[in-house]
């Protein structure tokens, strides 16, 4: 073979070498990239769990309050309502009194 022949094979296999590292290096990269952003996944993943443990708690608390303050107004209607049934039956009972009274 010719000098010249193995020269451009070399120079050849020189630039498929090349080209391989370059593809090689960008891979490297896209890996430490996808890491990087499989870590911000990973730490935003946290932060969501401990928010939602938050959210839960604080909703356990507003139910209870909510449940606790429905329950107060129950307790005020019924004693209203009692009052008023009260009212009407001692009116009731003054009236038929009244009522015998004349007769």
């Amino acid at each position: 073979m010719s000098e010249s022949s193995e020269t451009d094979r070399l120079l050849l296999t020189q630039e498929k070498v090349k080209h391989v590292e370059d593809i090689t290096r960008e891979n490297i990269g896209k890996v430490l990239n996808r890491g990087d952003q499989l870590s911000d996944l990973q730490r935003r993943a946290d932060d969501l769990k401990v928010s939602a443990g938050e959210f839960n708690i604080t909703a356990r608390r507003v139910k209870r309050k909510l449940c606790w303050k429905n329950a107060k107004l129950w307790v005020i209607m019924l004693f209203i309502l009692i009052v008023i049934l009260v009212v009407l039956i001692i009116a009731l009972v003054a009236t038929v009194k009244s009522h015998k009274n004349k007769n």
